[in-house]
């Protein structure tokens, strides 16, 4: 049988207060470091409160507006009375100028005769968990104001862990703290036709990438994604950590800038040409037509640049361009023209040249060729010819009906534009005829200069 010396001498050796109470909750017995704790805190009673009832103590407390003495009241009768097996509870106890914390537990010593009641403190511990909430903190501040987000991504189960600001990046419902890495596949805008996962794996030590997303909310943002895995015994099991950044920003101010340059160079290209065409329409022309032939050269020219900038200058349909140029000079052009060709789109280059050459076919036909008349017609057609090793485009304007053709004794502006400018430009050959039935214009040219590639 265990004697009552050793069990005193078991309770002074631990570091814990214990008070022992009895089954009505008075205090019968303290060990030492309860007694050394009651000095230190300045306690006058000589027997550290043996005797005292502790939840008499606490209801003093609670009377004096502490709502955790309350719930101690609550947990110490109910292990006291046998109703709860267990009741533990922190709380600070705070002495001269320093804040402490202690973890009271709360045993049973048998069902309905007493208690045992033992304080820890656990300084230490609140004061890392204090610290660790505040390192949190600051961490999803910084995240915040930096529009970053944090996520793990687990690559055996396919699913990507979010943080909260992650999430608010993704623009998910709130609370939404996981994700199938099938679902971000979904959300991705790029021509990339590898899935995340794919990307990752490939990627090897670490992950980098921008990529492009649809949001829930049908909006397109750019996001940075980084990751390492964490490798377990110098293997990499899948397991991924990383950060994500938002450079949606980054990237407009990119395209703006790169947008600016190209109108910057379009412009400065469109006002050469137009002082050549200035230049030439006042060489060739009588000072009282002069005017009025710049102004309609330079019409057609905005014409087709008004194309481009409608199509993103990424190019047009020829189709279009054509009867953009014609529909300038008459409204019925449609009775007297027709328009045959495969549909393909011309790049910004070629576009701006043959809308020129076309405008200029258009203002002679107008003045001296088939559309002079009424009953005057003009064939357009074009398709793309076996060349040998290369392909060819060829395009024709053959007119019939109109006034007998004749060549005209000298070369003005016109010719420039619908030969020279043509055959420089798209490094071609231009054919132009004068049979007496009708003008004939042909050009023949690599199709890598003429047809747009594909977005």
């Amino acid at each position: 049988m265990v004697s009552q010396d050793l069990v005193t001498s078991a309770f002074n050796g631990l570091a814990s207060h214990i008070a022992v109470l009895d089954a009505a909750g008075f205090i019968v017995y303290v060990n030492a470091s309860w007694r050394r704790f009651a000095v230190q805190n300045g306690s006058c009673d000589p027997g550290a409160y043996v005797g005292a009832n502790y939840i008499d103590l606490c209801r003093r407390s609670a009377e004096a507006g502490d709502k955790l003495a309350i719930e101690a009241i609550e947990g110490i009768s109910a292990v006291v009375s046998g109703a709860a097996p267990r009741f533990s509870q922190r709380y600070p106890c705070n002495g001269p100028g320093v804040d402490r914390w202690f973890l009271m537990t709360v045993t049973p010593v048998h069902a309905g005769s007493g208690a045992v009641i033992a304080h820890d403190d656990v300084t230490p511990l609140v004061r890392a968990e204090i610290a660790s909430a505040a390192s949190e903190r600051r961490l999803r501040l910084c995240l915040e104001a930096g529009q970053m987000g944090t996520f793990e991504i687990d690559l055996e189960k396919e699913e990507i862990a979010l943080g909260p600001q992650q999430a608010k990046l993704l623009k998910l419902p709130a609370g939404t703290n996981r994700l199938r890495l099938g679902d971000l596949d979904s959300m991705l805008l790029d021509s990339d036709p590898r899935s995340l996962k794919e990307r990752i794996i490939n990627a090897g030590s670490r992950y980098s990438e921008e990529l492009r997303l649809r949001m829930p909310d049908s909006s397109e943002r750019w996001l940075s994604f980084a990751a390492a895995p964490q490798p377990h015994a110098g293997q990499n099991l899948g397991h991924y950590f990383g950060i994500s950044l938002d450079v949606t920003e980054r990237k407009f101010e990119e395209r703006n800038r790169v947008l600016a340059q190209e109108v910057q160079h379009r412009v400065k290209n469109m006002l050469t040409v137009v002082l050549a065409i200035a230049r030439q329409t006042v060489f060739h022309s009588t000072p009282s037509s002069s005017a009025e032939k710049f102004a309609q050269r330079v019409a057609g020219l905005g014409a087709s640049f008004a194309l481009l900038t409608k199509a993103g200058w990424k190019g047009v349909s020829l189709s279009e361009l054509i009867e953009t140029q014609l529909a300038a000079f008459t409204d019925s052009f449609r009775d007297q023209v027709s328009i045959e060709g495969p549909a393909f789109t011309i790049q910004p280059p070629a576009a701006q040249v043959l809308g020129m050459a076309f405008h200029e076919l258009a203002t002679n036909s107008i003045k001296y060729g088939a559309l002079s008349k009424s009953g005057g017609r003009i064939s357009i057609q074009w398709n793309i010819r076996d060349g040998g090793q290369d392909k060819q485009f060829h395009v024709s304007w053959s007119e019939l009906g109109g006034p007998e053709c004749k060549a005209p004794a000298s070369r003005g502006f016109g010719y420039t534009v619908i030969v020279s400018a043509v055959e420089s430009s798209l490094d071609g050959k231009v054919q132009l005829l004068y049979p007496s039935s009708g003008l004939v214009w042909e050009v023949t040219a690599p199709l890598e200069e003429i047809i747009a590639p594909p977005c």
